[in-house]
């Protein structure tokens, strides 16, 4: 089973539909801070907070956002499309474990 959250940006609520994998939740820690760097630390905590919350879950949860995210969360610039899997340390902070390419 998984949980697919997705920032409220209309492409990413739509590529998350378009993954099939559930029911996609709006979630607003995932929308881009691009524009506006002054809520990316609260969005990354909070996004973190999720994470170590639902860490004992045996669930995958599918989270669809901007590049600007991704690189606050693991400090790499994904390729637009790629998909990176992440977990938590035992520290709780995210750790990268693999990057996923399309095609």
């Amino acid at each position: 089973m998984s949980r697919v959250l997705s920032s409220q940006w209309c492409r990413c609520l739509e590529t998350a539909q378009l993954t099939a994998l559930g029911k996609v939740e709006p979630f607003p820690a995932l929308n881009s801070f691009f524009r506006d760097r002054s809520t990316e630390s609260r969005q990354t905590e909070e996004l973190r907070q999720f994470m170590i919350k639902n860490k004992a879950g045996k669930q995958v949860v599918i989270m669809v956002t901007h590049q600007v995210n991704i690189t606050a969360i693991v400090g790499t610039i994904p390729d637009q499309g790629d998909a990176v899997v992440l977990q938590l340390d035992d520290q709780n902070w995210f750790k990268s474990i693999g990057q996923l390419h399309p095609n």
